[in-house]
């Protein structure tokens, strides 16, 4: 049947006792439904453990993979980092985006075909992403590393198959549902939505100038770099700028920050990591006082965590010694 039918989506969730006074939707595109298909075979109570446990195994997974090397242990604040408590408990697909930035990462120099295939996670919201695509891109133009694109290409060939094979029409399903969703009134606690509110409560067309300016700069930023691109870097900044300039993005998408904060803890003094630990409480405590996302008072999150970024990324890495490095040499797997 049609995966996005509103009013038979409506009638199971009030069959299964939901308090909702319209239907919540599943907004990821038609290719993201291969990863809630097996659901479909277990209770809703199953179904629901099934899927918190992924989360977070996915979660401490994604932490694990990104650890720098040397890095023994991660900070409390990172590992409860908000955005991501704030995701588990909205049980929000992000971390599984997450888990394909980190698996691209991880494997984009020796296994260029699986890190595009891992992509297909990231696709699940590609709107989050927009100056990471655009990067991407110009990476494998400018290296010729097509097997990236042919894995990615696979991923999302394979999974819009399967989602074609249960509804044909399932594209038509998914674009009528999302224009009766009427996302542009949506007000998203991002610098994109409060700009809108700020100037033009009615101009939508507002929301994609901070992505455009966001495109702008990291295309700069990659010129800049180019010689010394390093995804594990300077990749994981263009990460987080995305997320800071997208146009529709909740508190929980902002786990995105994660591989950014990560990728820069060997540079950071123990007062940084405090600060951060200081802000994370403070965004903990906002949520269990104020629950529903869609308020102004979760704006300045995503600004934080960049400027923590930012900071962090400027700082000196410390010295280590040769037969140190060659120690710390990650192993690529």
């Amino acid at each position: 049947h049609n995966p996005y039918d509103r009013a038979a989506i409506f009638r199971l969730e009030l069959l299964h006792h939901a308090h909702f006074d319209k239907p919540l939707m599943m907004r990821n595109p038609p290719w993201a439904l291969f990863l809630v298909l097996p659901l479909a075979w277990a209770s809703p109570g199953t179904s629901g453990l099934v899927w918190m446990i992924a989360i977070i195994v996915c979660l401490l997974g994604s932490i694990h993979m990104m650890r720098p090397a040397g890095v023994r242990e991660i900070p409390l604040a990172m590992l409860l980092f908000a955005p991501s408590v704030i995701c588990a408990g909205a049980e929000q697909t992000s971390i599984f985006t997450l888990l394909g930035i980190v698996l691209f990462l991880r494997w984009h120099e020796r296994r260029p075909f699986a890190a595009g295939l891992a992509l297909i996670l990231a696709m699940l919201k590609p709107h989050l992403l927009v100056l990471f695509w655009v990067v991407l891109l110009l990476e494998v133009w400018r290296h010729r590393r097509w097997r990236i694109l042919a894995g990615a290409a696979t991923g999302l060939l394979a999974a819009n198959a399967l989602a074609l094979a249960f509804d044909p029409h399932v594209w038509q399903d998914y674009i009528a549902a999302m224009g009766a969703e009427q996302l542009g009134s949506v007000f998203c606690p991002n610098i994109s939505s409060g700009l809108r509110l700020l100037i033009a409560k009615n101009a939508i067309w507002m929301e994609a100038l901070p992505t455009l300016a966001g495109i702008a700069v990291a295309i700069w930023y990659w010129w800049r770099s180019r010689s010394s691109w390093k995804w594990s870097q300077h990749g994981t900044m263009i990460v987080a700028l995305s997320v800071l300039t997208a146009p529709y993005s909740w508190p929980f998408d902002q786990v995105l920050f994660l591989p950014a904060m990560l990728s820069t803890l060997p540079r950071v003094p123990k007062r940084a990591i405090l600060f951060l630990g200081a802000a994370d409480l403070a965004a903990l405590a906002l949520f269990l006082t104020h629950p529903f996302l869609e308020t102004p008072v979760y704006m300045w999150m995503a600004p934080a965590w960049m400027a923590w970024c930012l900071y962090a990324y400027t700082r000196k890495a410390p010295q280590v010694s040769s037969s140190r490095q060659e120690e710390l040499q990650p192993e690529n797997a």
